[in-house]
């Protein structure tokens, strides 16, 4: 059975849940990623092939 991460944002308005295995959790803090998320970082999973 694969793993299940769940998480959301303080308010609860935002959810999600990621069936894994997953091999990386990274923040990338590049221009392209901070103007499109409008936030200082993009959260980001990187899954095993």
């Amino acid at each position: 059975m694969a793993a299940s991460h769940r998480g959301s944002c303080i308010c609860g308005k935002v959810a999600f849940e990621v069936d894994g295995p997953f091999e990386r959790f990274l923040n990338c803090h590049c221009s392209r990623c901070r103007k499109a998320t409008g936030t200082a970082h993009s959260c980001e999973l990187m899954r095993r092939a």
